[in-house]
């Protein structure tokens, strides 16, 4: 049976900001009937009881239990999306505080029964962290890369200027050459080409002076590119490693658990196999009061 929750804003004005439904059936048979700090995506509010009332909605419990684990898988993974951190068990699995807060000191049994919703809360964690750093690289880079981008492109249009500028006064220089070549040359125009020859000479230092600048930074930028994509390199190759270990790991905890539940037929087996020797014998007339305390101690034993 599933039922729903829904969260809503602290505020003068209450307003429901998402909504979600937790399957029981479905917590029991896949999360061990608990959820220790898990994310969860949140619904549009209203949205299921309207898209149900139209007949458009699968109420199965299959249906439930598969939206309910697309919502525990997304959670970590959508950082834009509505999500809320949601904890869920039975009251004596509260730590000392009363609330959900498990501590590292507690007895061997109980970090047994308690490992499933912890691993499962360790993964969420540890794939939201590495999406959240994914998104603060791939954020940070285009904004460095386009900078430098903009800067090169401004130094080469001033570089272009500069270069216009010089090739007017060299054309002003070479008329200038040519009216004195064809007649004497007065003071007046003595002084304008010595002045000219000395901007030409000022405008050609700092033409230098601007494109050795500009090459540095250029250089300093492409450095700079370089080493953000090895640091985008390096986080691919940390999120890869990372996504290998939460495989392993779920694959051993799946391991653990079908070899649990085949120490849990065996144990059936072996009852039904006590209870029929212990019927055999009674229909016999046999005094089985050793057998009786043995059979109570194989009654007694629990698995985790």
């Amino acid at each position: 049976r599933c039922t729903g929750a829904r969260l809503h804003e602290t505020s003068l004005a209450p307003r429901a900001c998402g909504e979600m439904r937790i399957p029981i059936r479905h917590l029991v048979q896949k999360c061990d009937g608990t959820l220790y700090h898990s994310w969860l995506m949140l619904d549009s509010p209203g949205l299921n009881d309207s898209v149900a009332s139209i007949g458009l909605m699968d109420t199965s419990s299959a249906s439930v239990g598969e939206a309910f684990s697309q919502a525990l898988s997304n959670a970590p993974r959508q950082l834009f999306q509505p999500k809320a951190c949601v904890s869920l068990c039975k009251v004596e699995d509260l730590g000392p505080s009363g609330e959900p807060l498990w501590s590292i000191d507690c007895p061997r049994k109980e970090r047994v029964a308690h490992w499933g919703p912890l691993l499962r809360s360790q993964q969420q964690h540890v794939v939201m962290s590495t999406a959240q750093h994914l998104q603060s690289h791939a954020s940070r880079e285009p904004r460095s890369m386009s900078s430098v981008e903009e800067q090169a492109a401004e130094q080469a249009r001033e570089l272009q200027h500069l270069r216009e500028e010089l090739r007017q006064m060299r054309c002003d220089a070479e008329r200038h050459q040519q009216r004195a070549k064809g007649s004497a040359l007065s003071a007046d125009d003595e002084r304008e080409g010595q002045r000219l020859e000395e901007e030409l000479d000022d405008l050609q230092e700092e033409l230098a002076n601007i494109g050795e600048e500009a090459n540095r930074k250029i250089e300093a930028a492409n450095s700079k590119i370089r080493v953000l994509r090895d640091e985008r390199d390096v986080a691919v190759r940390d999120v890869e490693s990372r996504i290998a270990d939460l495989r392993r790991f779920t694959e051993e905890r799946d391991e653990l658990l079908s070899e649990r539940e085949g120490l849990a037929q065996q144990k059936d087996a072996l009852l039904k196999i006590v209870e029929d020797l212990h019927q055999t014998c009674v229909s016999a007339g046999l005094q089985l009061s050793a057998f009786v305390g043995g059979r109570a101690s194989i009654d007694s034993f629990r698995f985790p």
